[in-house]
C-alpha cells in the first residue's frame, strides 16, 4: 500500500529532497531519505546510494538517532545492488550505533541483516543465532516474517526442505496479516522455487 503511495509521486519526492538539499538542510532531506528506505531498496537503490551518501558526507553533525537510520538505509541499498562487503560493514556499524543508543528494535533489525549476509556466506549456525537473538529483542510481526523466511532460507539450504515450507508459508502469512506485501510476495516466491 506504501508504494501506491510513493510511486506516483516519485518527481514530487525528489524535488522536495532537492529543495532540501539545496537549501542546504540536510538534517531534513535526510529524515526524509531515511523515511524512504524501502522505496530505495526495492525501486531504486542506485538513486538511493548516491543520495545517502551524499547526505551521510555532508551531515557530520546529525542526531544519532538519524545517522543510525541513514547508515542503515544505504547499507541496505548497498547490500541489495550487490555491494555485499560494503553493504555488511554500514549494517554492522549501525549495529553497533543502535547498540549504543539501547534500541532494541534496531539491534533486533540489524541482527536479521547480519544473519542474511552469514547465511549467504555459507555460515548457518553464525546465522541462526543472529536470529533466534533478533527474535528474542523484538517480538513483532515485522520482524517475526522476516526471521521465519530466512531461516526457511536456512533450513531448506541444509536439506529440511517440509520445516522449511512451513517456516516460508508462516512468513508468507505473517507478511500477509500486517500488509507487508513486498515480504509476502518474496515469501511466496522463496516457497515456489
Amino acid at each position: 500500500a506504501g508504494f501506491q503511495t510513493v510511486l506516483p509521486e516519485r518527481d514530487n519526492i525528489r524535488a522536495a529532497l532537492d529543495f532540501f538539499i539545496e537549501g542546504d538542510e540536510v538534517e531534513a532531506a535526510t529524515r526524509f531519505a531515511a523515511s524512504l528506505e524501502q522505496y530505495w531498496v526495492t525501486n531504486s537503490p542506485a538513486e538511493g546510494v548516491r543520495l545517502l551518501t551524499g547526505l551521510l558526507e555532508r551531515g557530520a553533525d546529525l542526531p544519532p538517532e538519524l545517522r543510525v537510520r541513514a547508515i542503515r538505509s544505504l547499507g541496505g541499498s548497498l547490500y541489495i545492488r550487490g555491494h555485499f562487503e560494503e553493504g555488511a560493514r554500514l549494517c554492522a556499524e549501525a549495529l553497533e550505533l543502535y547498540r549504543e543508543l539501547g534500541e532494541d528494535w534496531g539491534i533486533a533489525h540489524m541482527l536479521l541483516r547480519k544473519a542474511v549476509d552469514l547465511s549467504r556466506r555459507g555460515d548457518y549456525e553464525a546465522a541462526k543465532r543472529s536470529l533466534e537473538e533478533s527474535s528474542a529483542l523484538w517480538s513483532s510481526p515485522f520482524n517475526e516474517a522476516q526471521v521465519a523466511l530466512e531461516l526457511g532460507t536456512i533450513t531448506f539450504r541444509e536439506g529440511r526442505h517440509e520445516e522449511a515450507l512451513e517456516l516460508v508459508d508462516r512468513s508468507a502469512r505473517l507478511a500477509h496479516e500486517i500488509d507487508f506485501l513486498w515480504w509476502e510476495e518474496s515469501a511466496l516466491e522463496t516457497g515456489a522455487e
